[in-house]
């Protein structure tokens, strides 16, 4: 029996008809939004509400999708830790990608997890996540050093991520995903003009 020891995860779930209501609360608004200022960020070359959401032409009630959200995360709380904990999470944002936007590598440090529901997402288009592997200066030495060893790895199987650089999902729309909030992590860019939205936030236990 493999044991996996030292394991970054993520863990993914779908919001089944909640996706719809959300999609139909959210996602009119976000397109006007990005129609408006497709290019709105603190930082990076995406429309994001991130540290910017007073500058939006619509402003988004986070409240609605709060309750729906907090089911899921109890469910994976419980099922990490195996017992029932409380939580808070650290502000809500969503971020909205067209043609040429992408998200540079990075993590949400100091938080515990994060949080990404793919509200409006077309998986043969858009690119989903790709995580980074911690140990990837190693990764990347083994691999070249053992010809042999890259042959046999399959880099779309989890249970073989240790010899993966970095590994992306596959992700549906309205699937969700947590994993830990200092798991390096980056969003590729397309040249789709259909846009792809995230909605996101951090959290920790308290």
């Amino acid at each position: 029996m493999i044991v996996k020891i030292f394991s970054p995860f993520y863990w993914r779930k779908n919001l089944g008809h909640n996706q719809t209501y959300l999609w139909n609360q959210y996602v009119p608004l976000m397109l006007e939004n990005y129609k408006h200022k497709p290019l709105i960020s603190p930082d990076w070359n995406v429309h994001t509400s991130y540290d910017v959401e007073h500058l939006l032409k619509n402003r988004i009630d986070w409240s609605l999708c709060l309750p729906i959200y907090s089911k899921y995360i109890n469910q994976f709380l419980e099922e990490y830790f195996k017992k029932q904990l409380r939580w808070e999470h650290s502000g809500i944002w969503y971020t909205a990608y067209g043609p040429g936007q992408t998200a540079n590598t990075h993590e949400h440090i100091p938080d515990m997890f994060s949080f990404v529901h793919f509200i409006k997402f077309n998986p043969n288009i858009h690119w989903p996540i790709s995580f980074i592997n911690p140990q990837g200066a190693t990764t990347k030495y083994m691999l070249g050093m053992y010809p042999e060893l890259k042959d046999k790895i399959d880099f779309n199987n989890s249970n073989q991520s240790l010899f993966h650089p970095r590994f992306t999902p596959k992700i549906e729309q309205g699937d969700i995903v947590i994993f830990p909030a200092h798991l390096e992590h980056l969003v590729e860019k397309t040249d789709s003009d259909d846009i792809r939205i995230t909605i996101a936030f951090n959290f920790k236990i308290k």
